[in-house]
Parts: C-alpha cells; sequence; structure tokens
C-alpha cells in the first residue's frame, strides 16, 4: 500500500478515500511498524482523501491517531477504532465537512470527543462505542456539561457502554430535531428515560435496569428496548 500511495503521491494525483486495518501477528514478538501507519494516514489527507477508515485488531492502543486528522477540511467520512485520540495543548479541531463520525473502542482524554462533535456542523451518523473499561471522559459525555448540545443535522445516534447522564434525553426534539434512528446499549449513567421528538422512527435500548421509560414518539416505526436482567419498565 505504501508504494502506491508513493507513486499517486509522484504523480500528483488525489485519493477518495483511505481503508487501513491492520490484523495482529500470530508472532507474539512482532512490532507494528506505526510510523509507516502515520506516514500512510497523513499523505491520504495531503492528497484529498475525504473517508478515512482506521482500525487495530489489537487491545495494546499504543498507537495514537495523528492530530491532523481532525483538523482536515476535506474528510466526510471517519471512522477509528483501538487507538488513542490526543489532541495535545494547542490540537486544531475543524472538520467542517464531517458527515458520518465513528469511534470505536477508541482511548480518549478529556472532553475531546465533545469538541471534535461540536466542530462538524454537518453531521448526519455519529457512533461512539467505548468499552472494556476505556473511559470516554472523566464526565458524563452528554450531561450537565454539554446541556446545550444541539445537532440539527444528525439522523442517526449509536451510544454504547459510555456514560450518558439523564440529562441528555431532555429536550430531545430541541438537540436533536432531525434524528431519526437511536441506540443506546450498555451505558450507564441515566437512571431514566423521558424522549418526546416527532422525527424518531427507530428506537433501540439494551440495559440491564431501566427505572422509568416515556416516550412521544408519533412517527415510530420500530422500537426495541431489551432488559438483560430484573427491572420495571
Amino acid at each position: 500500500m505504501n508504494k502506491t500511495v508513493e507513486r499517486y503521491d509522484k504523480l500528483n494525483l488525489k485519493i477518495e478515500s483511505l481503508r487501513l486495518w491492520i490484523v495482529r501477528s500470530d508472532n507474539a514478538n512482532y512490532q507494528y511498524d506505526y510510523s509507516l501507519v502515520n506516514k500512510l494516514i497523513m499523505k491520504a489527507l495531503k492528497m484529498g482523501a475525504t473517508c478515512l477508515d482506521f482500525k487495530i485488531y489489537d487491545n495494546d492502543l499504543r498507537f495514537t491517531l495523528p492530530q491532523q486528522v481532525f483538523g482536515s477540511e476535506n474528510l466526510v467520512i471517519l471512522s477509528v477504532s483501538r487507538c488513542k485520540i490526543c489532541m495535545g495543548v494547542d490540537g486544531k479541531v475543524s472538520c467542517s465537512r464531517l458527515k458520518s463520525l465513528t469511534v470505536d473502542m477508541v482511548y480518549v482524554e478529556g472532553d475531546i470527543i465533545w469538541d471534535i462533535i461540536s466542530s462538524c456542523p454537518l453531521i448526519e451518523n455519529l457512533s461512539l462505542s467505548i468499552c472494556n473499561g476505556m473511559a470516554l471522559s472523566p464526565r458524563s459525555m452528554f450531561g450537565k456539561q454539554n446541556v446545550g448540545l444541539v445537532l440539527d443535522k444528525l439522523k442517526c445516534l449509536l451510544l454504547s457502554g459510555i456514560n450518558v447522564d439523564t440529562l441528555f434525553f431532555n429536550d430531545f426534539s430541541s438537540k436533536f430535531p432531525c434524528l431519526k434512528n437511536l441506540s443506546v446499549h450498555r451505558c450507564v449513567g441515566y437512571k431514566g428515560i423521558k424522549i418526546s421528538s416527532p422525527s424518531l422512527e427507530c428506537i433501540s435500548f439494551t440495559r440491564d435496569k431501566i427505572l422509568r421509560a416515556k416516550f412521544d414518539v408519533p412517527s415510530i416505526r420500530v422500537g426495541v428496548i431489551l432488559v438483560l436482567s430484573g427491572s420495571s419498565i
């Protein structure tokens, strides 16, 4: 892949997307060349890539995604899995064209994800899945500090294994006026659900215990609430 990218770069050609999946070697002593990974991502951004799909099939989380990824004005689709995101003190976040963001099993510090999302005015699809003890933030992602969250282009939202404050469900239609699909799976922090939304068509919840649930969703077509242990709904 490196030779192909180098050839395109020398010919001053653009690339539309880069899908880079790294599979763990059977050799326990093998070390990934992360400098090459970093180089490929940087070159793809330089060559105008609008789609970046990056995944490492390993659990060591040694690779830190280049800060420049979140300063790219070209990216429309971004999917990252099993790496670190660290913006640094002066990290610039500028993703004005981004429409789809997937963050899966990624280690992040502070409110980086919130900074990224708030810089994406065109975001339509958002998937946040943080598992295995990795914290999305030392505070709730969708809690008191982000009570003013408004994503007026968002159509599909998936949250899995993160901290969601009960306040997240308040004024739902104001925060997400165009949302059609909502999935909340194995999240913690919220003690009840109260959603009013004229746009929602599909709802899916999975949790060990739901204390209260109230829905005002006149456009609903599919609704699933899966309780994995004893609860009252």
